[in-house]
């Protein structure tokens, strides 16, 4: 669990709900499975080496999809014969198996980060297996006002479910970077975050910032919290700093908690953590990372976040790989905090 006075170490298993050998799909009995043990041996060398929370989508697009639409691991009930989902219906099968994920993150004294929408399934090369993209309403994104009511359902759902009877973050989203981001976020995330009073130090924003920083999506929606929320609120909601080696990590980016997430970096020179993109930043580069960025802003709240490149993640050799590079990162939190 986080401290009070800190943001934590992160790890991010993004493709944790579509990797097939987590989440299971029998097709004749069209009955999903999910191996709890295997993901707990690999979730527990993450938290053993220093882990505070794990941030996962909500569900994935880049897997195999040997049974096509049917393959999809996701929350909304799917119309076989329109080959499209119903944003107003949710199966059976999909919050019970993101209940037991989040149980056993939590159960690893680690916080589960849930991220409310992500654009990473809109790219044009994955679009065909997201339900925002893919559904008999005829919705082509979360960013659409005429989406605004099944986002808020999902947001309201995930709140009712999480919010209360776990430890779990919500992120805004992921890599929501769209231009259009701002006037949703202003529409549909943050009247939800009033009307229901969520702990700031409980959200996160954020994604890969290019600078000029204060002419970006993110920090744009920073600006709709300070107007709606006020100053308190914005010193107290996360920002997530991706791209390592973490360019807005800087007093441009004023005050408040930031998270500096390796997230879409393949510059790295790690001879595990890499995929046909490249490689993740080894060990010895993200201790050497951190440890100066933390003695660069003293004063501020900072935590870090390491993805793993890796798919399936949950491998001997891949867990070992994963757990060094947390352990490299929690002995620079060590060495500045003394714990």
């Amino acid at each position: 669990m986080l401290q009070d006075d800190k943001c934590g170490i992160g790890y991010g298993l993004m493709g944790l709900l579509q990797d097939p050998t987590i989440v299971i799909f029998n097709y004749k009995l069209r009955k999903w499975t999910f191996n709890k043990d295997l993901l707990a041996k690999h979730l527990k060398a993450i938290a053993d080496a220093g882990a505070d929370f794990i941030r996962f989508l909500l569900w994935g697009v880049w897997a195999a999809h040997k049974y096509g639409k049917l393959s999809q691991f996701q929350p909304f009930l799917f119309d076989e014969k329109e080959d499209a989902w119903n944003l107003d219906s949710y199966n059976d099968y999909y919050f019970p198996i993101l209940t037991q994920a989040v149980q056993l993150i939590n159960d690893l004294n680690m916080t589960a980060d849930l991220p409310w929408h992500d654009n990473c399934q809109l790219h044009a090369k994955y679009r065909r297996w997201s339900p925002w993209a893919n559904n008999v309403q005829g919705i082509q994104s979360f960013y659409e006002p005429k989406a605004d009511k099944y986002t808020n359902k999902l947001q309201f759902t995930l709140y009712n479910r999480y919010w209360k009877k776990y430890d779990v973050r919500f992120p805004f989203g992921n890599e929501d970077e769209n231009k259009d981001f701002p006037a949703m976020a202003e529409r549909v995330i943050l009247p939800f975050v009033k009307k229901y009073n969520l702990d700031f130090s409980r959200l996160t924003y954020g994604a890969t910032v290019k600078p000029p920083i204060k002419d970006s999506v993110q920090y744009k929606v920073r600006l709709a919290v300070r107007e709606m929320f006020g100053r308190a609120a914005e010193r107290k909601i996360i920002m997530e700093d991706h791209g390592y080696p973490f360019i807005s990590s800087s007093p441009d980016w004023e005050e408040g908690p930031i998270r500096c997430s390796d997230d879409g970096f393949y510059g790295g020179k790690s001879l595990c953590d890499k995929n046909e993109r490249g490689s993740r930043p080894s060990a010895a580069e993200w201790k050497a990372r951190a440890a100066y960025i933390l003695k660069k802003y003293p004063t501020r709240l900072i935590s870090f976040e390491h993805l793993t490149a890796v798919y399936p993640p949950c491998t001997p050799e891949n867990t070992a790989c994963q757990a060094a590079t947390i352990s490299a990162i929690s002995a620079s939190y060590r060495a500045r905090f003394g714990t």
